[in-house]
């Protein structure tokens, strides 16, 4: 495993940790169904990431698994609130790309695709 997906998986792992109420009253810790699927999506990205650095991990106060890419002209955010789909909403340079909801053990979406590679 190189070092960036090593990194991405353990911020999951340092993430995953927290518990419901680690932000203020009513927040949410990841689900262990959520944590497990964002690290299958991982490990898709990189696969295909080409060049492009891996995103970066976050957990946001509904215990939901942000992945957020600010590299050049690319700029977006991935949801995976553990489900079984994730969202995605991307910009690369004047293009946009975005889905409500994509299977995470289907194929990766080929808008995704196009935005994080050399094809879009």
């Amino acid at each position: 495993m190189d070092a960036e997906i090593e990194y991405a998986m353990t911020e999951v792992a340092d993430l995953a940790r927290y518990g419901d109420g680690w932000k203020g009253p009513g927040s949410r810790g990841a689900t262990g169904e959520a944590t497990k699927q964002v690290r299958t999506l991982i490990s898709k990205l990189a696969r295909i990431r080409g060049e492009r650095r891996l995103p970066m991990v976050g957990l946001d106060d509904e215990g939901i698994f942000v992945l957020t890419w600010r590299e050049g002209d690319l700029r977006g955010n991935l949801s995976v609130r553990g489900n079984g789909f994730y969202s995605f909403a991307m910009r690369k340079g004047t293009q946009r790309y975005s889905k409500p909801r994509v299977e995470i053990n289907g194929p990766l979406d080929p808008d995704l695709v196009k935005a994080i590679t050399a094809e879009g």
